[in-house]
């Protein structure tokens, strides 16, 4: 088969299905009854950085299980055992509540003391600041999943090929 043509059928497949899963109609039933909100995210209680910076981690990679399978979240975690068999939720009510609990943790680190962390963490309480900034600002600002092709075309064919490459003879 011709690479081009693979590639080329490929990217329409991945944006078929994408797209698809994103409408209301053909999205995945809901285990929740009709009407109900889904379940909270867990609440963020602040301990030692170290424990917060795990937290946010195993969070950030339930919320985007490309990127955990890519990193091999099932591996870290027990609780991202299924991450491998699903894509990102884009469902407002599931964004909103992503949201709140980035804030959350952005807001629990700002309370931590810098001047007790090692330079480890102080650089690790850098980077984290920025990138809740930044998912801040993508999700609750600019709302960039709604225009960005990536959603529906690159991270549905970036899940798959990664699911791939994890398989074995």
């Amino acid at each position: 088969m011709n690479r081009r043509d693979f590639v080329q059928r490929a990217s329409i497949t991945a944006a078929g299905f994408g797209i698809l899963r994103n409408l209301e109609a053909c999205a995945p039933v809901a285990n929740t009854p009709a009407g109900a909100p889904p379940a909270p995210a867990p609440e963020i209680i602040p301990g030692t950085f170290a424990e917060l910076r795990d937290r946010y981690f195993v969070y950030h990679l339930e919320r985007n299980p490309v990127t955990s399978t890519y990193l091999g979240g099932d591996g870290y975690s027990p609780t991202l055992a299924d991450t491998n068999t699903r894509f990102r939720d884009y469902k407002q009510t599931s964004l909103d509540a992503e949201l709140r609990q980035y804030r959350s943790l952005r807001s629990s680190i700002a309370a931590v003391d810098v001047t007790t962390l090692t330079p480890r963490e102080k650089a690790d309480h850098g980077l984290m600041s920025a990138q809740l900034d930044f998912l801040i600002h993508q999700i609750g600002e600019l709302h960039h999943y709604q225009r960005a092709i990536d959603t529906y075309v690159a991270e549905p064919f970036r899940g798959i090929d990664w699911q791939i490459q994890q398989m074995t003879d």
